[in-house]
């Protein structure tokens, strides 16, 4: 998206064993769990995809020395898109089209990590810091059921 090619996931096996991780452990274990469990641990899994690539969308944009509200955009749609893809596959009107907190939570992550380096605050802490967020606003946002307004 902003010409870094290969692209990164190319360069680093981690996130593809990552998914390939994922892949095996669901189908390893879809048999042993209900399907109340199933959905929960979905979720879950989803708020913490959508923290880390939120971060690693906003990096690389800071990597390429983007203006600030650029990277925030492009930790959103790099944090976004893979659930995006996830309901289209599975048939579903994505969540980034409903009235969900799921952008909005990226979008708040990525404001902080590039708040968090603009003072020059730039360590692990801050990515986990940021992980975390994402992942508490949109795990919050699920089990009290809070969503946007209608415009």
């Amino acid at each position: 998206m902003i010409g870094s090619t290969p692209v990164f996931w190319m360069k680093q096996p981690i996130y593809v064993l990552m998914i390939t991780l994922a892949v095996v452990i669901t189908a390893i274990f879809r048999n042993q769990i209900s399907r109340k469990s199933w959905q929960t641990g979905l979720l879950v899994f989803d708020a913490i995809g959508l923290g880390v690539f939120t971060v690693i969308g906003v990096q690389k944009g800071l990597d390429f020395g983007l203006h600030p509200l650029i990277c925030v955009a492009l930790g959103g749609v790099t944090g976004c898109f893979g659930g995006l893809i996830r309901d289209i596959l599975r048939n579903e009107v994505p969540i980034i089209l409903q009235k969900e907190v799921y952008v909005t939570a990226s979008l708040i992550g990525g404001v902080i990590f590039v708040a968090a380096n603009s003072v020059g605050l730039e360590s692990d802490w801050v990515y986990l810091a940021t992980v975390f967020t994402v992942i508490i606003i949109r795990l919050l946002a699920i089990r009290f059921n809070l969503n946007l307004p209608r415009l």
